[in-house]
C-alpha cells in the first residue's frame, strides 16, 4: 500500500489526550505506539491490516477535537511512519509510529458541516462518520499539508490545539527537539527509536517549550519537566528539573556517560507536574515518555586495547623464544613490562 494513512487520536479518554501530547513533544525518530479498535478502522485498511502490509506506510496523526458547539474538528499535528501495524485477537490492531516531521498546515477541517465552519475560514469538510479514526488521508488534506521541522511550524500546530477546549488549560507546550554536544550546535536525533552518545563524554537534551495562553500563571500552577535516568550509565550534570514559566524559550539539560566497552542500552524517563518551586507534585499518570538513550564505546579506545593486547603478546612471544638474540630478547621483555605498566597504573581509559 502506498497512499498515506490518516490516523485520529481525541480527547475522549485520558490516554487518547496524553497520545496527542507526546505526538508533539516527543523528538523527531523515537517510537509511538497506537491502538484501536476494529470498528474505529475502514473496512479496506483494516484487511491490509490483518496482512501486514502497512510497514513502512506514511500517515498523518490529527487530534479529533469535540467543539461545545457540536461541530467536529481534525487539527493536523504530525507526520508518522508506520514502522509496523498488526491485529490482537481479532480486534484491537496496534500501530508502532516512527514520529517524523510536524504538520504545517493552514487551516483546521471540519468533519460534519456541509460548508466551510464559520469560526475557522478556510476549513474543509471532511465527510466521514464519528467512529472512523482510521482511513486513507484525504486529498483536501494531503494537497494543502505539508511536512516541516521548523520551530515555527511546531509552534503553529500548538496554537491551533491551545483553541480547542480540551487543551484550552494547558499552561505549556514543550518538544524534545534531540540531543547535542555542549561545543556543537548540530543536533542528533533518535536513530531506531533511540539517541545514540559516546561514551566519556557530555550531552545536552534541547526543549523548546512554548506557551500560547495570555493569562498570568500563578507559582502553584507552573509546569515542571523532571528527568530521571533509569540506571548508572548516564549522570545529569545540571540540575534535571525544569521551569516552564515563560511563553518561550529554549532550555538544556546536560548530562555525562562514562566510558563504555561495549555498546550499552539506557533510559532517560521525562515526568510531567505542576506546582511551586520547593515541591512539584507530579500529575496524574504524567509519566510521559522515555527516550531511549545507546551508548557506545569510542572506537579509539578499541584499537588502543587491540594494539596494547597485540603488542603485549608478541613481546612476551619474543621473550620466550630460544631464537631471538639477546637484546631482542631484552626489549621484548622490557616491552611488555612498559605495557602492563602503562596498564596497571593509569588504567585502559586514561590510557588513551
Amino acid at each position: 500500500m502506498t497512499e498515506r494513512l490518516i490516523l485520529h487520536s481525541s480527547a475522549r479518554t485520558v490516554r487518547y489526550r496524553q497520545d496527542i501530547r507526546r505526538v508533539i513533544s516527543m523528538p523527531a525518530g523515537a517510537r509511538l505506539r497506537f491502538r484501536y479498535r476494529k470498528k474505529h478502522i475502514a473496512a479496506g485498511i483494516y484487511a491490509e491490516i490483518e496482512k501486514e502490509r502497512l510497514n513502512n506506510v506514511n500517515a498523518l496523526v490529527c487530534f479529533l477535537a469535540d467543539e461545545p458547539a457540536g461541530s467536529v474538528l481534525s487539527v493536523p499535528c504530525r507526520f508518522v511512519r508506520i514502522e509496523r501495524a498488526y491485529v490482537v485477537g481479532g480486534e484491537v490492531c496496534v500501530f508502532d509510529l516512527a514520529l517524523g516531521a510536524f504538520a504545517d498546515a493552514p487551516m483546521t477541517f471540519s468533519r460534519d458541516v456541509q460548508s466551510a465552519c464559520p469560526r475557522f475560514p478556510g476549513s474543509l469538510q471532511i465527510p466521514k462518520p464519528d467512529e472512523l479514526f482510521v482511513d486513507k488521508l484525504p486529498a483536501e488534506i494531503e494537497n494543502v499539508v505539508e511536512a516541516s521541522d521548523e520551530i515555527e511550524s511546531w509552534i503553529a500546530v500548538v496554537r491551533q490545539l491551545a483553541e480547542r477546549v480540551a487543551f484550552q488549560d494547558e499552561q505549556a507546550f514543550y518538544y524534545v527537539r534531540g540531543l547535542r554536544s555542549p561545543e556543537k550546535s548540530e543536533l542528533k536525533l533518535c536513530k531506531n527509536d533511540a539517541l545514540e552518545v559516546i561514551g566519556g563524554a557530555d550531552y545536552e537534551l534541547s526543549i523548546i517549550h512554548f506557551s500560547p495562553s495570555t493569562k498570568p500563571v500563578r507559582s502553584d500552577d507552573v509546569v515542571w519537566l523532571m528527568f530521571e535516568a533509569r540506571d548508572s550509565e548516564i549522570t545529569f550534570i545540571s540540575y534535571p528539573r525544569l521551569r516552564l514559566d515563560s511563553a518561550y524559550d529554549e532550555k538544556l539539560v546536560r548530562f555525562c556517560v562514562p566510558p563504555v566497552d561495549v555498546t550499552k542500552s539506557s533510559v532517560i524517563t521525562l515526568l510531567e507536574g505542576a506546582g511551586p518551586p520547593s515541591k512539584p507534585v507530579i500529575a496524574d499518570g504524567f509519566h510521559h515518555f522515555d527516550i531511549r538513550v545507546t551508548v557506545k564505546p569510542r572506537q579509539l579506545l578499541r584499537w588502543v586495547k587491540v594494539i596494547l593486547l597485540a603488542g603485549l603478546i608478541s613481546a612476551q612471544s619474543l621473550a620466550t623464544s630460544e631464537w631471538v638474540p639477546d637484546t631482542l630478547r631484552l626489549v621484548s621483555i622490557f616491552a611488555s613490562a612498559v605495557i602492563i605498566a602503562v596498564v596497571a597504573v593509569f588504567g585502559i581509559r586514561k590510557a588513551v
